[in-house]
Parts: structure tokens; sequence; C-alpha cells
């Protein structure tokens, strides 16, 4: 790739991005006969003949990095989310070129813009890509020293609540008339049947966890309780041996349920529980150490739900150790209907207090969320299912997905694939006939598998490793 295209690409991708659109083909442009896929974001787009395609992706996060023919600039199209339900892709756009004219500009002491050197050249709004719409905006940026002057084109799409598809195009003034077709051309054959599919599978996916969530009754939630009381599990790395001494340890876990009552979270003697600490659940407890690379995390969580499900309240604390050094942080949610209310606490930051919007059908209680896959194994449909959920680790509520499997090739073993999230990888957790976990099978190679007390304390004394 040309080295100057390639700086731009770098410049381009690390910078806000948005989504174009366009409709007629310009005359005397050539495209591809074949389209070029982004299967991570669920679309495709044909690109001008002899441009040069780069594509990344992680997870759900994925950049595709185009160099357009004869050097005429650089376009990338990518993802991008947001924490915001409401946010349109016309306030994406305002968000990019305030953004553009800030970091190019003067403000004044209230952050009013004084001046800058980026002018908008064109906006269009109400632009079409299949069932999608958009904007589009087209920005110049004045030569500096040796530096040509530049134009940026952004366009941004909204896939779906929080998620937008965005096209950045990036080219030099004097290239901007040739550039500029083939770039909205491209942004034309935009592609998203696919991401109709998802989402007509996602639709499918929730409307069967809410047939899960109708049989999971209290009575069906109770016989969980009283089948797993409580479990002991181990995480390790299988060693090629076969031997468990030749096992890499990594941590182990407890995991207790029973019914129960929301004042058990309080802390409070029973006799001071107020009427709404009385209000019967079931509770899920957790108590794990993990570790790596010289570092120890203790965990203790704590997940209650009511029967009905309309309420719950869920604490975590975290201890991290590294040598004599300890620092600890805490979660506590709580919520009632579709209203939750979460506060984090970390060493040395204010407690920072949230309130995470449910979206829609298919909530999933944190306790609830504990027992799903053993919930999933005894209700015994394959398919897919999808739930939203809050997540510890994006602070947020997210889509959490099981796929449900009983390969005919080992009859009675069933499998459930879960991911909390689309940026986590899926862990496969393996039942056999009679609905008792085998293992569970990390992305890593690591492995969670049940273990007798007695048996792990054992093994991890002959190892050295700390119990307390």
């Amino acid at each position: 790739m040309h080295t100057r295209i390639l700086t731009l690409l770098v410049l381009l991708a690390a910078m806000t991005p948005a989504v174009i659109a366009a409709n007629a083909q310009p005359a005397q442009i050539t495209f591809d006969s074949t389209p070029t896929r982004l299967d991570a974001l669920g679309l495709s787009v044909i690109l001008p003949t002899g441009s040069q395609a780069e594509i990344s992706s992680f997870g759900s996060n994925a950049t595709m990095g185009v160099e357009l023919p004869q050097e005429l600039g650089v376009m990338v199209i990518k993802g991008q989310s947001s924490t915001n339900d409401s946010l349109t892709s016309g306030q994406v756009v305002d968000s990019i070129i305030d953004q553009l004219r800030r970091s190019n500009g003067t403000e004044s002491f209230d952050g009013t813009i004084t001046s800058t050197s980026v002018t908008v050249i064109d906006r269009t709004r109400n632009l079409a890509a299949g069932t999608l719409r958009g904007e589009r905006v087209y920005l110049e940026f004045p030569a500096l020293r040796d530096k040509p002057a530049l134009v940026r084109g952004f366009t941004v799409f909204r896939v779906e609540p929080r998620k937008f598809v965005i096209f950045d195009l990036m080219t030099e003034l004097e290239h901007f008339a040739r550039a500029r077709p083939l770039y909205e051309t491209t942004v034309g054959t935009l592609d998203v049947s696919t991401l109709d599919n998802q989402a007509q599978k996602r639709a499918r996916a929730i409307k069967n966890s809410q047939r899960v969530m109708g049989w999971l009754t209290p009575e069906r939630l109770r016989e969980l309780a009283e089948r797993y009381p409580e479990r002991w599990e181990r995480l390790h790395t299988p060693a090629a041996s076969g031997d468990e001494m030749d096992d890499s340890e990594h941590g182990y876990r407890r995991i207790r349920v029973a019914p129960g009552m929301r004042g058990e979270l309080s802390g409070r003697p029973e006799g001071r529980w107020r009427p709404s600490d009385r209000v019967p659940g079931f509770i899920v407890k957790l108590d794990a150490m993990a570790l790596d690379s010289g570092l120890r995390v203790d965990t203790r969580a704590v997940y209650f739900v009511s029967e009905d499900g309309q309420q719950e309240a869920w604490t975590v604390n975290m201890a991290l150790r590294q040598g004599e050094t300890s620092t600890e942080s805490s979660i506590a949610g709580a919520r009632s209907g579709t209203s939750m209310t979460v506060q984090l606490e970390q060493p040395g930051a204010t407690p920072q207090v949230t309130k995470p919007v449910i979206q829609g059908e298919g909530y999933l209680p944190q306790a609830i969320a504990q027992l799903m896959v053993p919930a999933l194994v005894r209700h015994g449909e394959p398919g897919s299912y999808a739930f939203y959920a809050y997540n510890t680790r994006t602070n947020s509520i997210t889509l959490r997905t099981d796929e449900v499997s009983m390969p005919e090739s080992s009859p009675g073993l069933t499998v459930v694939r879960s991911r909390p999230d689309a940026d986590t990888p899926a862990a496969a957790h393996f039942y056999n006939a009679k609905g008792d976990l085998i293992r569970t099978e990390l992305h890593n190679r690591r492995v969670w598998e049940p273990i007798q007390l007695d048996r792990l304390v054992r093994l991890w004394q002959r190892k050295g490793l700390p119990l307390e």
C-alpha cells in the first residue's frame, strides 16, 4: 500500500467516523462484480475496480480500510456503539462536526467555539440504504505547511438503537471531485440484508427466551435450587500429559442457591428488617478466587430476585492482591420493575452511580442469569436464546446469547454456548443426560469442572497453592 495512503488510513481509523449512502452510479466508473463482505457487521459493499481493502475484526468491533484506485483517497467502514438508546444518525454527525471544529479551532472559557479552520462543504439528510436511514456531511480542512488541503466525508446510518455503521472518506481537495462519486456509489451498494436477517434471528431468540422465562416458574426455580444447592468448580488448563498434577491451576469457585428474602443482602439482623426486606425469592451466592500472573482476585457476590422477577438486588465485592498490596472495589445494584440503579466503588474514586436502561422485552435478572444454563438444559429444547441482562464488565444492559444443541453423535449430551455480550467469546457448557455439569470450556483453553471440596483441597495443598 502506498506509504502516504497508509498514513492517511491510520489517521482516518483513529478519528470519529460516519456513514454514507447514494443512489445512481456515475458513468464511466467500474466496480467489482463480487461484493466485499464485512461479516462482523453483517453487511457488504461493492468496491471500485482497483481498490485495495484490508479488514480487521475483534469480536463485534470490525473495520474495513479501503484504498481508492489511482490514489484518490482512503475510506474506512466500521461499526460504532453508544450507550444512548435514543441517539440518532443526525446527532452523531453533529457530534463529529463539533469535535473536528473544536480540534481545529479555538474556544472561549465557556466552551463556545470562537474560530475554526474547518468548513462544512455540504450536508445531506435522509439518505437511504435499504431499510436504513442516515446523514452525510463533507468537511474541508485547509492546507498546513507541507500538507495539502483535505476533505473528509462522513455518513452515519443507525443500524439499531445504540449501533451505527460509519463510512469515513479522506481525500486531498484536488482529488475530491473524482473521489466523491466513487465514495457515494460505494455506499449506495451497501447491502444490509444480513443485518435484517440478524434482527429477525435476534427477535426469534428473544421470543424463545421469553418462553423459557414463562416456563421457569417459582416452583421450577425451587427445583433447581434443590438440585444444585451447592457446587465447587475448579478452573485450570489441562496438561497434555493428562496428569492433573501437571495442569495449570487458575482458581476455584463455590456456588450456592436457595430460597431466601431480600433482607439477607442488607446485613441487618432480621429483627430490623423493613417490609421490603421480607419479599420472598431466591438467592445465589458466589465465592471465587482467581490467580493470574502474580495477582490474586477474591470475589464474593450475592444475588437476590423476587419470586415474580420484578425486584432484584445484588452486591459484588472484589479484592485484588499483589504481594502485600490489596485494593478493594464493589458493585451494588437494585431493580424494581424497569428501573435500575447501580453503584460502583473503586479505590481513590468517587462512587459512580448509573441507571442502566432495560431494552424492551426479554430482561434476565442477575440471580436467574447464574442459573440460566442449567435451566436451559432442564428445559430441553435446542435452539437460539437471547436475553437482555446487566453486564458487570460494561456496566450496562447487553444482549446475552445462548445456543443449545444436542449432538446426535453423543446421545444424552447437551451443549450450551453462552456469550454475555457480542465482544466476549463464547463459553461452552457440557451437561450429561442427568443434567449434571461435565465441564465448561473457555476460549483460552481454560476449563471449569465440578470438583468435590476435599479433592480440591488435597490437589491445591499438593501444589502449594493458597486456600485461605
